[in-house]
Order: structure tokens, then C-alpha cells, then sequence
């Protein structure tokens, strides 16, 4: 049901839970959209049936795309369309630019991963898989698996066909084309799709699912990094992801993870909340729970430190009271790193990675 919101933020639709349906919303916290400075009032409500923490109301879909300016995406989105991206070099799909963590370690370093996702992660090449090989790169391979960033933890999988589903900016595309996948993106700004069919000869298509966009294609791997909890749907979103892996395929889902620490003593600053781009927050069980009912068969579960994620809800509480303390904690990285490895080692990171898999045929 669509109702007016107050003066000048926007038209509101309530809605029941989007994970079971109930319409028993109960008020769990009250937030104010400050990230992006288009400003409104809103509400998350707990569903009173499952627990589900989900915005209701909502802005309507007509006037969602306003809280999703150009510069939410980073700069890509807004180059002109003779522009190349900082850092990224030609869009030649034979010959990927390197993103700039790697690109600017040198070939020696780059031949040293290559060699480490040969020899652990299962990708193809012509390197022999040995036991000296193996231990030459063990170290290499550890950080791929278990580094900061998670564009690289992904062992190769079937045939190598792979959707990242809220591709953003392209640059974890890139980084998995150079490295031998077979890539496609989805996205829901048409302009971060045009700019990576054009400067980077990416695959991509502008939408949401569920819906027809490759409903005839299977992948071997599904990515959704931080799209889930942005979704209308997202249960429709994980039986369409099941629908479209091959068997045997793996779907990698990160959200911000509801039962974290940061969420806990942040309250209505913390940034995993986002709204009103964020429609649902999610913990680890009930993540795991949606996925095993799509059809999938739940694999592992990973934090996913991000200090600047912590760092940055100092600033949005800094921000909201005017505490000069806050804004300077935001700036002491080192303090922010610790806490964000510690609260990962006991699985409360404020974002958390579930790996599910499709059954074999």
C-alpha cells in the first residue's frame, strides 16, 4: 500500500515481511538517511512471525533511484563517455587492465598468484601441479583465501562461467576475467552497465531479479557482493540465483551481518543499516536458513573484515552529534583494524559472507 510520506521525502509504501509474508511489523529503530545527504526519516521494523528485520515504509520503486545517485557508484559511473577509468588501462577483454592492487606489484608478483590458484584453487593452465610447487606458493595461497579483500576467495568451479549480480563499478569483473573466468555482470544503474560494455567490453545487463535477464543461461558461479539486503525480494532473489547455477555451482552471498558487535554498539549510526537503500538486515542463521530453502546446500560461512566499514559509522556518529571525539576515532585506522580481526574471530563482524552450493545432478 502506497501512502504520502512527510513533506518533501518522497512517496512510501508499506509492505509486509520479505522474507515470510507476515504483516506483523513491530518498530525495532528509528534512522535518518545521512550517507549520501538526500536526507527522510525512516523506520525498520521487526517482523513479529520470523524475527526478519525489514524498512517498511519504504520509498516506491518509482522514487527509489534518487537515493542512488551517480556518486554512490564511485566515480565510474560518472566518467564521460570518453573516459577511462583511474587506474585501468584499454578494454581489450583479451587483455585485461590489472586492478591496481596487483597491477602495481609487479609481473613477479602476478606470476606468484597465478601460480598459487594453479597449484590450490583448482584454475586451469599449463604449470604442472606438484608437491614443490604447492609448498613454493602455499603463503600466496593462504592470503588469497583468507586476505581482506574478497576478490580473492573464489576457487575455480565447473566451467568457469561467472555472474557477479550488482556488478558496480566493474572491478571485480575485471580482476576474475584477467585471472580466466568467463565474465557477466547485472546491475540495477544503467549507467555503470553502459560504461562497462563500452570501456571494459564487458557482458553486462541493467536490471534486478527475479525476471528474465538470462533465465535461459547457467553459470558455475554466483556473486552478489552487499546487493542482498538492498533487494525488494530477496527470497525471489535466491531461488532465481538457484534456478540459474549449474549443479554443482556455488552462489557467494555478503551482507552486513545483523548480530555483529558494530551493530550492537552503533545502533541507529551504524552503516549496515543504510537506509533507505538497505530493505533488510540479515544475521548468519536466517541467511543460511533462506538459502538452504532455495534449493542450495550451505558450504561455510566467513566474516568479512572491512575496518573502513567501522570507521565509517564513527563518522556517521560523529556527523549526527557534532562529538569531535568520534570524528577523531574515525581516523585512528590501526584501532579500527584490530577490533575489526578481533570481532571476526569471534564471528561478529559487522559483514559475513555465505557460501552455498547446488547439489549435484
Amino acid at each position: 500500500m502506497t501512502a504520502p510520506s512527510p513533506q518533501d521525502e518522497g512517496p512510501r509504501e508499506s509492505v509486509p515481511c520479505v522474507v515470510c509474508g507476515a504483516d506483523e511489523p513491530s518498530p525495532f529503530i528509528d534512522l535518518q538517511e545521512s550517507i549520501e545527504g538526500i536526507g527522510g526519516s525512516f523506520t525498520l521494523q521487526r517482523c513479529g512471525r520470523c524475527g526478519h528485520l525489514y524498512l517498511s515504509p519504504r520509498p516506491t520503486p518509482e522514487d527509489l533511484g534518487r537515493f542512488y545517485p551517480s556518486r554512490y557508484y564511485g566515480p565510474v559511473a560518472s566518467l564521460p563517455a570518453d573516459a577511462t577509468p583511474d587506474n585501468e588501462t584499454g578494454n581489450n577483454p583479451a587483455a585485461p587492465a590489472l586492478t591496481t592492487h596487483i597491477r602495481h606489484q609487479g609481473g613477479r608478483r602476478v606470476r606468484r598468484i597465478q601460480s598459487a590458484l594453479r597449484q590450490h584453487l583448482g584454475y586451469p593452465g599449463d604449470e604442472p601441479v606438484t608437491a614443490g610447487r604447492k609448498l613454493l606458493t602455499w603463503w600466496t595461497a593462504r592470503r588469497l583465501r583468507r586476505g581482506r579483500r574478497y576478490v580473492d576467495t573464489l576457487p575455480w568451479v565447473g566451467r568457469g562461467r561467472l555472474l557477479d549480480f550488482g556488478m558496480g563499478n566493474g572491478r571485480f569483473l575485471r580482476l576474475q576475467r584477467q585471472r580466466g573466468w568467463t565474465v557477466t555482470g547485472m546491475d540495477f544503474n544503467p549507467e555503470v552497465v553502459a560504461h562497462a560494455r563500452r570501456h571494459d567490453g564487458l557482458e553486462a545487463e541493467a536490471g534486478s531479479w527475479p525476471g528474465p535477464a538470462f533465465a535461459d543461461r547457467q553459470f558455475d558461479i554466483i556473486t552478489s557482493w552487499h546487493v542482498i539486503e538492498h533487494l525488494p525480494d530477496p527470497v525471489g532473489y535466491l531461488r532465481a540465483a538457484a534456478e540459474r547455477l549449474a549443479p554443482g555451482g556455488v552462489l557467494l552471498t555478503c551482507c552486513p551481518n545483523g548480530r555483529s558487535w558494530a551493530a550492537a554498539f552503533f545502533k541507529q549510526y551504524w552503516i549496515g543499516y543504510d537506509t533507505p537503500r538497505h530493505f533488510s538486515v540479515f544475521t548468519k542463521p536466517q541467511l543460511i536458513r533462506l538459502v538452504e530453502e532455495a534449493g542450495l546446500r550451505f558450504v561455510r560461512h566467513r566474516p568479512q573484515v572491512r575496518p573502513a566499514t567501522l570507521r565509517a559509522s564513527c563518522e556517521i556518529r560523529a556527523k549526527h552529534t557534532g562529538s569531535s571525539f568520534w570524528g577523531f576515532a574515525a581516523r585512528r585506522k590501526l584501532f579500527w583494524s584490530v577490533v575489526a580481526r578481533l570481532s571476526g574471530a569471534f564471528g561478529r563482524c559487522d559483514c559475513m559472507i555465505v557460501i552455498a552450493e547446488k547439489p549435484a545432478a
